[in-house]
């Protein structure tokens, strides 16, 4: 949508829609960390900036739904090609209108970022609205301290949660147990019941009945005289 280079809070060269990009552009680029690598979002769009230990800042804009992982490689790739050409003006403005075309192409962005390993860094970049801050007029750093706050309360909200959780599963573990347990008991009781009342408490009417006494010997017969 809108991208460009900058060497402090000027802007060098940039191509693309430029609506209202340029004054909120120039504002952040006047409080930016140097050497950060920083996405800023304001309303549908985010603002990606990519810094480094001198004052030439690599930066783009676009819609909300890029990710993270696309834009910073679009802005590495910008980076390395105004490193080797110096290019400057117009004639870099095509550099960047063919990388903006390039990298619009899917297929190809999969390619570059898979490409570029050193993009680890940067899939973790956090994402710090604007919005409020251009309304106010505060300063970035105000903002980002807030964020970065915000998101540490969410981490221990996260953590706490799994926690509960875990408390959970366990004690809905131990009243299932238990309820195995008196479930298991008033059977036993019941079947006792049962065999008691059909046998009787000496298990005597269940019992099999006594042996019968051995028959006594029978005299052998007389021999005969025939």
């Amino acid at each position: 949508m809108y991208s460009f280079i900058a060497s402090g809070a000027d802007l060098l060269v940039a191509h693309g829609q430029k609506e209202n990009f340029e004054d909120i552009v120039k504002k952040i680029l006047g409080e930016l960390p140097k050497g950060a690598n920083k996405a800023y979002v304001h309303e549908a769009n985010c603002f990606y900036f990519l810094g480094d230990e001198g004052e030439v800042v690599v930066g783009c804009v676009a819609a909300k739904e890029l990710r993270n992982t696309t834009a910073f490689a679009f802005l590495k790739e910008v980076k390395k090609l105004y490193g080797e050409e110096k290019g400057e003006g117009k004639k870099f403005k095509k550099v960047l209108k063919k990388q903006m075309e390039r990298f619009s192409n899917e297929k190809e962005v999969n390619k570059i970022v898979a490409i570029q390993e050193e993009l680890e860094d940067v899939k973790n970049v956090m994402r710090v609205n604007i919005d409020k801050l251009l309304e106010r007029g505060d300063k970035l750093s105000t903002l980002e301290d807030q964020t970065a706050s915000l998101e540490m309360e969410a981490l221990g909200f996260k953590k706490r949660s799994q926690e509960l959780h875990r408390s959970m599963w366990c004690a809905s573990l131990r009243m299932k147990a238990l309820l195995a347990f008196i479930i298991l008991a008033i059977v036993t009781v019941f079947v006792l019941v049962i065999l008691f009342s059909v046998c009787g408490t000496t298990m005597q009417k269940c019992s099999p009945p006594p042996p019968a006494p051995p028959l006594p010997p029978q005299p052998a017969p007389a021999p005969s005289k025939f």
